[in-house]
């Protein structure tokens, strides 16, 4: 465990517990201190030992322990000269009613530090002292409160200066407390913080050499007792005239233009904050007010007119030109309306046709607007904004037609529009959506026929616009376009034969003329070698053959034995109408 060893360095543990506490000449002075009698053997060692052990072997680090756990922390016995490894030796607390008494209590009188040396704190007691303790109030503490230690404290912790009252108090191992013992001090602290500046404002502009002061506060570690605003960086002197009680609410300067103050604060120590500053620019009042010196308008359109000038002059001494604006009124406009541009506007748009007035205002920074009045005048011809009317669409239900190959013309029988000026254009659409009036396509005259490209029912949309660009909403009608049915081939052989030579003879059967007059004009024969003829599965393919129209010969070398194969055949007609595959064979 550590405190095996010749009995010279069990005697040296023994001998510092004796300097550590001053037990010489006490019954500790006893091996038995830390071993279990007859104490002699280095392996019987006790709980007070090894805790001594553990702690590096240190005693001051286990006096708050309870090694024998008898009740009493090591140093309240060690106090009490009983054994704090044995746990049947503790202090005789039982039936021991007389409390400790404080022989002495010391402190200086004054000091410069929340931290207050105690010069002198000791106690005596019928058997012995376990605890001390040191408060700011004269009442008695419980034994068991917090804050009671095993040895006098040298020190106290104030919260805050000024005139402080301690008192000191002991106690036993029965719990009794001593009557007080008291000393005062008082603490003063040096004040060596300035005042901080925490807010200073004022105006960014003026129109007067005195500028109000919006905001000037400060604060300080013990109190601000003076303030000050100045024009120069440099510090004031604590004791420089100038300095007031109160925070100032204005200042006064000498002259217009850019300026800068400075604003201070100190203590009663004499320490002078550093500066906050804030700056202002004073203008001095502005009472002519600028002339308007040109204002032309150009050709309307519709019922905007452009402004192509529109200058304006302030005095020499004045702010300059700060606002532009032009009304229909000749009342002079206040200079606080939210109409009034920062530049000159270079258009106007009217509300209503006809014969117009404008009036061209100009206001300076200070709020003085021109008084001479300039005008110039315009007639305002209103746009056209409505959209021609189609009041009548008219087109076959029906159209029968022998081919589509070239598109198919749909005859328009009616297509009628009117507008409150003139119909200047006139549009088919496929689609439902309004043309733009630009698209191409647009015709001066209403068509009188449509152009479909694909059988099937169409849906067709009249528009129609104007000069001014707008477009009618629609009418729509509908046709059906009909195309004569194509024979598709039939009768492929061979199909589902076995044993065909390598270079068999297809046939199918086609059915010409067609209902509308016209003869085949070329096959396309597929042989694959499975039913989806696929290109990566075609092994012979005659497309658009125009000599072997119904039955063609397999070349030499394409199939192989005893292989199956699938085939079929499509045919397109001199109309260029293509027909359905054959059937599949194989």
């Amino acid at each position: 465990m550590g405190l095996a060893g010749s009995g010279h360095a069990l005697r040296a543990y023994l001998n510092t517990f004796n300097t550590t506490y001053g037990t010489t000449a006490t019954v500790l002075n006893n091996c038995t201190l830390c071993h279990i009698p007859p104490g002699q053997s280095v392996n019987n060692i006790n709980n007070y030992a090894l805790d001594y052990s553990n702690a590096g072997y240190s005693f001051p680090a286990i006096e708050s322990l309870d090694s024998d756990g008898d009740g009493y922390s090591n140093i309240v016995e060690i106090n009490a000269r009983t054994f704090p490894g044995d746990p049947t030796s503790f202090p005789a607390a039982a039936g021991d009613t007389t409390p400790p008494t404080v022989t002495a209590f010391v402190i200086p009188a004054t000091s410069s530090s929340l931290a207050v040396s105690i010069t002198t704190f000791t106690a005596s007691d019928n058997i012995a002292v376990t605890g001390y303790i040191i408060t700011e109030t004269s009442a008695i503490p419980a034994a068991g409160a917090a804050g009671w230690s095993a040895t006098p404290p040298t020190s106290y912790t104030f919260a805050s200066g000024g005139a402080k009252t301690l008192y000191a108090w002991a106690k036993d191992a029965a719990g009794n407390v001593s009557a007080s013992a008291s000393a005062t001090v008082t603490i003063t602290l040096p004040d060596t913080t300035p005042p901080t500046i925490t807010a200073f404002t004022i105006p960014a502009t003026a129109t007067s050499l005195t500028v109000s002061i919006t905001t000037f506060t400060a604060t300080d570690a013990v109190g601000v007792t003076g303030y000050m605003v100045t024009e120069s960086s440099a510090p004031p002197a604590a004791g420089a005239a100038g300095w007031t009680a109160t925070a100032p609410v204005d200042f006064v300067f000498a002259t217009a233009g850019a300026k800068t103050l400075y604003a201070w604060a100190k203590d009663a120590a004499g320490n002078v904050s550093a500066p906050a500053s804030a700056s202002v620019t004073i203008t001095l009042p502005d009472t002519i007010p600028p002339t308007v010196t040109a204002f032309v308008l150009g050709q309307p359109s519709g019922m905007t007119v452009p402004i192509t000038t529109f200058t304006a002059a302030d005095n020499a001494g004045g702010a300059g030109v700060a606002g532009y604006m032009v009304t229909e009124t000749s009342a002079v406009p206040s200079p606080i309306l939210a109409q009034w541009a920062a530049v000159a506007p270079t258009s106007f748009t009217f509300s209503s046709g006809g014969n117009k007035t404008l009036y061209a205002w100009a206001k300076d920074a200070a709020g003085n607007v021109s008084n001479v009045l300039v005008t110039a005048t315009v007639t305002i011809t209103p746009p056209d904004t409505t959209p021609p009317t189609v009041t009548a669409f008219v087109i076959p239900a029906t159209l029968q037609v022998q081919t589509i190959t070239q598109g198919v013309a749909v005859p328009i029988t009616t297509f009628t529009a009117t507008d409150n000026i003139a119909v200047t254009g006139y549009l088919i659409t496929e689609s439902a959506t309004a043309p733009d009036p630009g698209a191409p396509g647009w015709t001066v005259i209403a068509p009188t026929s449509y152009t479909v490209i694909t059988a099937g029912q169409k849906t067709l949309y009249a528009w129609a616009k104007d000069a001014s660009g707008n477009v009618s909403t629609s009418l729509n009608a509908s046709v059906t376009i009909i195309l004569p049915p194509i024979y598709n081939p039939t009768n492929p052989v061979p199909d589902g034969a076995i044993n065909v030579s390598l270079t068999p003879t297809l046939t199918i059967t086609v059915h010409f003329p067609s209902p509308d007059g016209h003869v085949q004009r070329s096959a396309t024969w597929e042989v694959c070698t499975d039913n989806t003829f696929g290109a990566d599965k075609m092994v012979f393919r005659s497309a658009l053959d125009v000599v072997n129209l119904t039955s063609i010969v397999v070349p030499s070398g394409v199939l192989k034995p005893n292989t199956m194969y699938f085939w079929r055949a499509s045919v397109i007609d001199t109309g260029g109408d293509l027909s359905n595959p054959s059937p599949t064979a194989s």
